[in-house]
């Protein structure tokens, strides 16, 4: 699963890099697809639960998720679903400086600015910060964690963003007995893109586990 407002053709390259995997690539609600009703991290893990259920029946799954994807990702519960991969997670959000003045100076739909405010908690100059420990709390699911090294602090003139996975929800994650860690140097939030061999081989190494787990 994407990130937000992710363009139409992120991911979609990836399915030759995974034989003998079928690749469903998503986006969040909203985003060069139908909104849900409620716009919120819990409603998007629910759906693509019930998608997983109606598509794939007992196939063993592996869920990739950017970002917010990401965070969609950590708050699925299905028992098919053997493995995750979880890009640069924003677990809190009330820190993303880059985001905020990001999105305060973008163009943005209504659905847009009420996806900003539902899900990361900006509107205008206000930041109410929205905390998704608790998905990492519940999680137990291998997962392979990938996270850039760049520092989100201090703030700077930005090329582009660094790590949006500050130092509490680095130590959280890294914690987690169902998380393996992995942090690339030089590398900050967008990790397909920066990263493009350590994000695949991260993709494959899932399958190949998901492909042998026990149920």
């Amino acid at each position: 699963m994407t990130g937000t407002f992710a363009e139409a053709d992120v991911l979609s390259h990836a399915a030759p890099f995974l034989p003998g995997c079928d690749v469903l690539r998503t986006h969040l609600p909203g985003n060069h697809c139908p909104p849900l009703i409620t716009t919120s991290v819990g409603a998007f893990s629910a759906a693509l639960r019930e998608a997983i259920t109606q598509l794939f029946g007992a196939r063993p799954i592996v869920v990739v998720g950017l970002s917010v994807g990401a965070l969609v990702a950590l708050g699925l519960r299905h028992p098919n679903v053997r493995r995750i991969v979880a890009i640069e997670p924003p677990i809190f959000t009330r820190h993303l400086w880059p985001l905020a003045e990001g999105f305060g100076q973008m163009p943005l739909t209504e659905m847009q600015k009420n996806f900003v405010w539902q899900v990361l908690g900006f509107r205008g100059d206000q930041i109410e910060g929205r905390d998704y420990s608790a998905l990492v709390a519940g999680l137990t699911t291998p997962t392979i964690l990938m996270l850039g090294d760049e520092p989100l602090w201090p703030r700077r003139e930005l090329s582009h963003l660094p790590s949006l996975v500050d130092d509490e929800a680095r130590a959280l994650l890294m914690s987690h007995p169902s998380i393996r860690t992995q942090v690339l140097p030089g590398v900050g939030h967008n990790i397909p893109r920066q990263a493009p061999m350590d994000f695949l081989r991260a993709m494959q190494q899932a399958c190949a586990e998901a492909a042998s787990a026990n149920p």
